[in-house]
């Protein structure tokens, strides 16, 4: 984000020292987004919360900015003078775009805290953690997904220690060491291989003229689902037979559709999962308009959906304004719109009585989101998980990604228990970082101020009491700030 901010002119400010404010107190490495600039509306357009549309009867195109809701991080505003005035006096001097290429590069990296030498557990929190569980995984490493419901560290990863300063200096993630010995020391599952991921709807290269025309100008949601795949370091193929799982916001082909009948776990989002929802028996609706971002609440927990749960993230976004007016027997609901809510962007037509009607019933507790195993309606076995809408649309819906990756993660899972490294006779000796271990202590900083770390995804920030007493509790760590 500060790059992107720096590279439209926004200038940036970093906290130098901790800053209180509303009883939080953010550290060192903050990033902080003046109102007092030229460029201010550049800054408001990208980070404001948006705006819900219901009386237009058109609208050329989506509006969604909204960066922290759609790529994960968190932000609070501050338009009192007095408060802003505290905040601006922890900065250091303005940054350009230079200023903030050197920034980041400088101060780029993993953010590890705990005991060195034994386990670390890589919190499920970005693009970032999920491609160096990929990459992991492609060098042939043991990495365990956190299996146990009723650990605070459910749904994110686990490798050795030795392991993970493999890929501690290629990816910007959040991890923290732990030892088997530790109270809270998470069960897990091994995974089995790296996934290698079937994307629906490629087009092929054209015979004349520019050979990727197809592939360009036809295939918008191949090309986002190909982006998020490489963003997320997934291997991907055009073979079936050699695919883990098959995704998409395009409708499965005949072969690809023959391939889910036959097992191969599939998951698809928007209107063209409608194909294979009527193939276990679901049925898809949809209200007028475009899209939504709105609150949300999950009443089945699976390792699809668990780093969502467990963090408090209840904001979803979908293009497409569908939800499962019919879901079959035994499907679990992953997801549901939480009626109590007003959403904070969209445009949904409700300027007629009969939009008004499908708008409400969107948003009144509408299913969003399900998973299925068992038999279709031709009685092939089926492994399935769908959404009512988009979860690349345009790449910039990335808060989305993970519910894509943890259903293929979670697809590839062997039947054995992750080993704790001590129990497989490592000897590495470890220490202990601050003096509360097996309570982790907050981030170490490095010795120049550092960005905040990645957090998981944004979420109404949860009280450490709520939380395993074994997983950090994740405050604000971004403060984007604006004055009247």
């Amino acid at each position: 984000m500060m790059t992107w901010l720096s590279r439209n002119d926004v200038k940036i400010l970093v906290t130098e020292q901790p800053v209180t404010v509303d009883g939080v107190t953010y550290p060192a490495g903050t990033m902080v987004i003046s109102m007092y600039q030229a460029k201010r509306s550049v800054a408001n357009g990208a980070l404001y919360d948006g705006t819900f549309i219901t009386d237009w009867t058109d609208l050329y195109s989506e509006g969604i900015t909204s960066f922290a809701a759609t790529r994960g991080f968190d932000m609070v505003t501050v338009t009192k003078p007095a408060v802003y005035q505290t905040v601006s006096a922890a900065c250091g001097s303005w940054m350009g775009y230079d200023d903030c290429k050197l920034y980041v590069a400088a101060n780029k990296g993993t953010y590890f805290t705990g005991k060195h030498g034994a386990d670390v557990v890589i919190s499920n929190a970005s693009e970032d953690s999920t491609a160096a569980v990929n990459a992991l995984l492609q060098a042939g490493k043991t990495v365990g997904m956190v299996t146990d419901a009723q650990s605070g560290f459910y749904g994110d990863f686990i490798c050795s220690y030795a392991d993970f300063l493999t890929v501690a200096d290629k990816f910007t993630v959040s991890a923290t060491g732990i030892s088997q010995k530790d109270a809270g020391y998470p069960a897990a599952t091994t995974i089995s291989k790296a996934p290698v991921v079937y994307i629906t709807g490629a087009a092929g290269k054209n015979s004349s003229g520019f050979v990727y025309t197809s592939q360009v100008s036809s295939a918008a949601n191949w090309n986002y689902d190909r982006c998020a795949m490489e963003l997320m370091g997934f291997e991907t193929t055009t073979d079936l037979s050699a695919a883990t799982g098959i995704i998409g916001a395009s409708r499965p082909n005949a072969d690809a559709l023959a391939a889910i009948q036959s097992g191969t776990p599939y998951i698809g989002y928007g209107s063209n999962s409608s194909t294979v929802a009527k193939l276990i028996g679901a049925a898809r609706s949809s209200a007028s308009g475009m899209d939504c971002l709105g609150f949300v609440t999950y009443p089945t927990t699976t390792l699809v959906n668990a780093s969502y749960v467990v963090d408090g993230d209840d904001i979803l976004y979908g293009y497409g304004l569908g939800w499962f007016s019919e879901i079959p027997e035994g499907a679990q609901v992953l997801v549901q719109m939480d009626g109590s809510k007003t959403p904070t962007e969209g445009f949904i037509k409700a300027n007629t009585d009969s939009g008004k009607e499908k708008m409400n019933a969107y948003l009144d507790n509408s299913v969003q989101a399900i998973q299925y195993q068992g038999a279709d309606t031709e009685g092939n076995q089926v492994n399935v998980v769908l959404f009512a809408n988009s979860l690349t649309n345009k790449v910039h819906q990335r808060d989305e990604y993970a519910f894509i990756s943890n259903y293929l993660f979670s697809s590839v899972l062997s039947s054995e228990a992750y080993v704790p490294t001590e129990a497989a006779s490592y000897t590495l000796s470890y220490s202990v970082d601050g003096a509360q271990a097996p309570r982790m202590p907050p981030p170490m900083r490095r010795t120049t101020p550092s960005p905040s770390p990645p957090r998981r995804r944004r979420a109404a920030i949860p009280s450490a009491a709520g939380r395993s007493a074994s997983r950090p509790s994740r405050q604000a760590r971004r403060l984007f700030s604006t004055a009247a």
